[in-house]
Order: structure tokens, then C-alpha cells, then sequence
């Protein structure tokens, strides 16, 4: 019996010892090049936000990027409608996540729409990065959101030309989020909820007089720290290990 308690000690001993400082890094990359879009993406046609659903959406990919060049209406009256493709994380705690995208609006100003790059934890909207074109006779903006610091940045309505192309990017190291456009950061927080979803979501209003035109994705490029197992989860392994050889020890000796 001393023998059997002496091993169970040793193996809770090494589970504990070996428990990793991090689990591991993921990469997360796409291109957006074809011809279909990467079957990490779960599509939905969900709001995400403001807004309603969708009934679809028209895209192709051209020229290395993915063109979305309508949203189709959900039937709502007077609300966006909207379609999110995310992807799922294990629990993210650093990260780091760029996203080139692009714009393309009529020159009458009649284009109502937007695209969100975001990420969720389990119930809330972490953070997000997002181009607006809210109001028919103005250009887009930007902005950005964080659970603890809400809007913290806004380029404010017509600060952007009727075309164009950016990197949104979202960050995080030991806690401390930070928001960037064009490589410049315009927000930043303490924020250590883990990270479970990547989500980039397209928005449009219908009516009789906005129109959609274009919203691209060039590509994303990004890689994050998996959260490790708690201690406590290691101990409980070792713990589960020592019961284990008890009871054999128990069997042997009933036998």
C-alpha cells in the first residue's frame, strides 16, 4: 500500500510540474484568393449587432480578394440587414490579427453600408475595428469599440473618399488591447477576457434610394497564444492519476 500511495505521489507531482506556461500558438491566415471561401468560415445571415438578418449575399473572388457586392434584404422594415462569416478560436489570450479590406462607394453618396472586424468571447463583443458609410449624401468613416472603453475613435462622416483600402488590425499583449487603422493605433484598453471568435461582418441598409456597390477582403493575417489549462486542472489530473492506482492496488489485494 505504501508502495502504491509512494507512485500516485510521484505522478501528481510530474502531471503538476509539466504544465505548460502557454498552450501552444495558432496561426490564422486567408488570403481570400478562391475559388470558395475557406471552409473555416461559419456564414450566417444573423445579426451581430445593429441590425437585422439577410436573405444572402452576392460575391466573387478577383484579382486576390473576395468582392461582396450586395446584401440582400431580410424583409425588415427601416433596419440593416447583415451576414457575418467568423471562425471559431480556442480560448485566446495574446493575439495578434490584420485585416486589408477595401471600399468602393457611388459618387452620388447614395451607399449605406458597413463592414465590422471583431472579435467575441462567449457573450459580448470584445472589440472591433469597423469602416461606416451610415448616412445617404456622405462618405465612410471609421471607427472602433471595446468592451471597456466603448467608441474610443472616430474619423468622423465624410473623412474617407468614395474608394479605398486599409489594414484594420487588433492586438493584445498581457492584457493590454490595442486598435490600429493603417498601421496607427487610434484606441487601446486593458482587456483579458479570453477570445473565442474572429468575425467580419458586412451591413447594409435597403431602400429605394441607397445603394451597396463593393466591400473587399484583400486578406488577414494574424496568430494567438491558446490560454493553458489552469493549475488546478493539472492538479486534478494528478489527483485522478493517484485514485487510479489506489483502486487497482484495492482490486489486487481483494482478489
Amino acid at each position: 500500500m505504501k508502495l502504491a500511495l509512494l507512485l500516485g505521489v510521484i505522478a501528481f507531482l510530474l502531471i503538476g510540474s509539466v504544465a505548460p506556461a502557454v498552450a501552444g500558438t495558432v496561426t490564422v491566415n486567408d488570403p481570400f484568393d478562391g475559388p470558395n471561401l475557406d471552409p473555416a468560415w461559419t456564414v450566417d445571415f444573423d445579426s451581430w449587432g445593429w441590425g437585422g438578418p439577410s436573405a444572402g449575399w452576392t460575391y466573387h473572388f478577383a484579382d486576390g480578394a473576395l468582392h461582396v457586392t450586395d446584401i440582400a434584404d431580410g424583409g425588415g422594415v427601416d433596419q440593416w440587414s447583415s451576414v457575418r462569416i467568423s471562425r471559431t478560436l480556442q480560448e485566446a489570450g495574446d493575439f495578434s490579427f490584420a485585416l486589408d479590406v477595401g471600399w468602393l462607394s457611388a459618387e452620388g453618396d447614395s451607399d449605406v453600408k458597413s463592414l465590422y472586424f471583431s472579435l467575441y468571447d462567449t457573450g459580448n463583443l470584445l472589440a472591433r475595428v469597423a469602416y461606416g458609410d451610415a448616412w445617404v449624401g456622405t462618405t465612410g468613416q471609421y471607427f472602433t469599440y471595446d468592451l471597456v472603453g466603448g467608441i474610443q475613435y472616430d474619423s468622423g462622416l465624410g473623412s474617407l473618399p468614395h474608394s479605398g483600402r486599409d489594414t484594420f488590425e487588433i492586438a493584445r499583449t498581457s492584457g493590454n488591447l490595442s486598435l490600429k487603422i493603417g498601421g496607427a493605433e487610434v484606441a487601446s484598453s486593458l482587456l483579458e477576457n479570453p477570445a473565442v471568435r474572429l468575425g467580419i461582418e458586412f451591413k447594409y441598409y435597403p431602400s429605394a434610394n441607397t445603394t451597396f456597390d463593393e466591400l473587399a477582403l484583400y486578406d488577414l493575417e494574424g496568430s494567438y497564444e491558446v490560454v493553458p489549462l489552469p493549475s488546478a486542472a493539472w492538479a486534478g489530473l494528478g489527483l485522478l492519476g493517484l485514485l487510479g492506482v489506489v483502486r487497482r492496488y484495492r482490486r489486487r489485494r481483494a482478489a
